[in-house]
């Protein structure tokens, strides 16, 4: 049977309509998409302008900065994040027109966190300026930038800001501009349609604006601004920000093992060194700290994910121990050259856990102990995402002080000493306490005189004696004893307390007694 040529075309057309819905899908997930991560702005009349920024922790990250300068033979000296004596931004280019400079600087993969944007007037000359900051995530770090173009011109003169700019789908077209006018203060500076406005700053009783705007990616894009006044002067620049590639990217997440699946720290978050993606908890010594990290691939491709222990810090006290989806101990592999987990559909991912042991003889005054994990793409090993786990010891920590009544003392003269225990605050009660101390040298035990005192510790404690440095404990002090002079026994060599019941963290007792110099 032969099918009707209408019937035919249909079915061709919606069989194409289809492949290049499936092509538009597979070409949407194979780029990042760019996300503004924070804008701000500042003005004055100065020669070193600053202001307050924040970079996220989102990857692939781009921090771009626009100057406007009311001067058209004036340009920046420099540009850093971190403050005047942080990180030097690269120079992109720059516009002088007949009244105003316009100038573009960028900076990859700035660091995370909140700082001072700082730039200066090249040779130190004070002016007017207006200074505004963007971020943003997803962006290609070989290239995050490109096409950078500009103009400068006179709206009197019937020349308006127009610029075109070279990109492509799935970039982003970022602009900055400076306006002269003498009518500033009346009228304000609108971005062309389709644009978004980044930053737009109008300086009071000058006659300066700078401002910034974005449209997204095409192979030809122009980008306006107009002004609503019959003659001022512009000077405007331009370029092209490159999407990152993703066609690989892995995601490692962590949480505790108690918390539930929506505890996890952080999905779609990229950092090769973990800074927010960090989890933490105390544990009674001999017990096993216990996160989840849960490995996944973002990427639109299949991908092995190659795990290993990039470093653990003050765990010679501690075990480490890296357990798979199968229950399987990977703890070699990811402490050696690295295990891979294999053959990751895209979104697919492998729910491992980390056990952390402080050892049974460490209480709470040792260090911490700091694992950090990494996830690398085997497609692209740039590619990487980092987790932390920082596991500290809980168990009770006793701090001991122990002082005497007199600082001087003569043969036949008494000493009373008195030692003091306390459980440091915030870690497990204590339990089971023993305190031991000697009896000093050239002294003797007076009878009868140990005691303890509970404190706020709601402890019991019991004294018993040794006249054998310790061997044993069954010697039962005499007045007398080992030729001592009456009231003494010269025999005991140490004295123990035990204790029964539970000692709170942030309690203490004491326990103190005399002895006689001989």
């Amino acid at each position: 049977m032969s099918r009707a040529p209408e019937t035919l075309r249909a079915g061709f057309a919606a069989a194409l309509a289809a492949a290049l819905l499936l092509l538009s899908a597979a070409r949407g997930t194979a780029e990042a998409a760019i996300a503004l991560d924070h804008a701000n702005s500042a003005s004055g009349q100065t020669s070193a302008l600053s202001w307050s920024h924040t970079v996220g922790v989102g990857s692939d990250r781009l921090l771009l900065v626009g100057i406007a300068i009311d001067n058209p033979s004036r340009t920046v000296g420099t540009v850093k994040w971190g403050g005047a004596a942080g990180t030097a931004l690269t120079y992109i280019g720059r516009r002088q027109g007949n009244a105003t400079t316009v100038e573009i600087w960028g900076l990859k993969s700035p660091a995370s966190g909140t700082a001072d944007v700082y730039a200066t007037i090249s040779g130190g000359s004070s002016e007017w300026m207006v200074g505004g900051s963007a971020s943003y995530t997803g962006v290609d770090q070989a290239t995050p930038w490109s096409g950078f173009t500009s103009a400068a011109g006179r709206r009197g003169d019937g020349q308006t800001p127009s610029l075109t700019v070279s990109s492509a789908s799935g970039d982003l077209v970022f602009d900055a501009i400076a306006i002269n006018d003498d009518e500033l203060e009346s009228y304000s500076a609108s971005v062309g349609a389709g644009q978004t406005s980044v930053w737009n700053r109008k300086v009071s009783a000058q006659s300066i604006v700078g401002g910034a705007s974005t449209e997204a990616g095409e192979s030809s894009v122009t980008m306006t601004w107009s002004f609503p006044t019959s003659d001022y002067i512009w000077a405007y620049a331009a370029l092209s920000i490159g999407a990152a590639s993703a066609a690989y990217r892995p995601d490692a997440q962590i949480k505790l093992s108690s918390e539930g699946t929506g505890s996890y720290y952080y999905n779609d978050v990229y950092e090769a060194t973990a800074s927010t993606q960090a989890k933490s908890q105390g544990i009674v010594s001999g017990s096993a700290a216990s996160y989840d990290i849960l490995f996944e691939n973002d990427s639109a491709d299949t991908d092995t994910l190659l795990v290993t222990q990039a470093s653990a810090s003050n765990c010679s006290d501690y075990t480490i121990r890296y357990i798979d989806d199968t229950s399987t101990d990977r703890t070699g592999a990811v402490t050696g050259s690295g295990y891979s987990i294999s053959g990751l559909a895209p979104g697919a991912g492998k729910t491992w856990t980390l056990n952390v042991t402080p050892a049974a003889s460490i209480n709470g005054s040792a260090s911490a102990c700091v694992v950090s994990v990494t996830a690398a793409s085997s497609g692209d090993g740039t590619k990487t995402d980092q987790v932390k786990a920082t596991t500290a010891s809980a168990s009770a920590s006793l701090t001991l002080a122990k002082s005497a009544d007199r600082a001087t003392v003569a043969p036949g003269q008494d000493i009373v000493y008195t030692i003091g225990a306390t459980n440091g605050s915030g870690l497990t009660d204590a339990s089971t306490v023993v305190l031991t101390d000697p009896v000093p040298a050239n002294t003797g035990f007076k009878v009868g005189s140990a005691s303890f005192s509970a404190g706020t510790s709601t402890l019991s404690g019991t004294a018993v004696y040794s006249n054998d440095s310790a061997a044993a404990w069954s010697y039962s002090p005499a007045s007398g004893g080992c030729s001592a002079p009456s009231g003494y026994d010269y025999c005991v060599t140490h004295i123990r307390w035990t204790t029964t019941g539970t000692m709170p963290t942030g309690t203490s007792f004491s326990v103190s007694f005399t002895v006689g110099v001989k």
